[in-house]
């Protein structure tokens, strides 16, 4: 008898995934069940690997320690779902794929298709191209420049940041962001910048400014600026530049 069909002895009923089954025991002995239902037993290719890819993304996003604690808090789905997903006691549930989705947007098409974006290799940087979408944030962005910056995951990421703020800004702070549960403050879109200045326009104004950036502190940047005010290049290009 199959081992995920429990014996039960008289007419009795069983459910099988989708599956449900007419057992007959006579005297103890297990006799061909009769279909009650139609059968969907088979785990397909694409739910498979789907998991795969979700269970990655949870390994290297949310930290060793309380992890399906914290999953609950920032899904509302119960800690012992995940955990049953995590250790593969079941595949991914709809509810768990739209909550990463929308929380983390920026990883949605790579976890539901598996499919890198097209310029990926010839990419310069060391992160997977990000993309842009509506309500996007100062902290998704900032988000994707942590993970392009910093090599470290889950727990030790945000002990690395930490250490990187001088214990300006610990932690359980950083996590709270990386995690999206909240904003980043301005101090910690300073730190990173500082790091990763090349993104510092992109991550504040979401696209590329039409014109230099200028220290009005500085002397030679203000005439770095006039220069090219007076050059005429101040015209809005169609398009402003940006990096998704």
């Amino acid at each position: 008898m199959p081992n995920d069909i429990r014996r039960l002895s008289g007419d009795n009923y069983t459910k099988h995934r989708h599956s449900v089954y007419k057992i007959y025991t006579i005297n103890g002995v297990f006799r061909k069940p009769t279909m009650t239902t139609e059968i969907h037993m088979t785990k397909t290719l694409k739910d498979v690997e789907l998991s795969v890819r979700l269970r990655e993304l949870i390994e290297t996003t949310f930290p060793t320690r309380g992890r399906f604690g914290a999953l609950e808090d920032a899904s509302g789905l119960s800690a012992s779902r995940w955990k049953n997903f995590y250790y593969k006691k079941q595949e991914a549930a709809a509810d768990m794929v739209d909550f990463w989705c929308k929380k983390y947007p920026m990883e949605q098409n790579w976890l539901l298709t598996g499919v890198v974006a097209p310029n990926q290799a010839d990419f310069p940087f060391s992160a997977p191209v990000p993309r842009a979408w509506e309500g996007q944030t100062i902290g998704d962005r900032l988000n994707w420049v942590i993970k392009e910056w910093a090599s470290p995951s889950g727990e030790q990421l945000f002990s690395y940041l930490e250490a990187k703020s001088q214990g300006r800004i610990g932690a359980s702070e950083w996590s709270k962001v990386v995690l999206r549960l909240a904003e980043p403050t301005l101090e910690m879109v300073q730190l990173v910048c500082e790091f990763r200045p090349r993104f510092t326009e992109w991550v504040v104004l979401g696209r590329l400014a039409y014109e230099p950036p200028v220290d009005p502190t500085d002397q030679a940047s203000v005439e770095k600026w006039k220069l090219w005010r007076n050059r005429g290049v101040a015209v809005r290009p169609e398009e402003p530049a940006d990096l998704a």
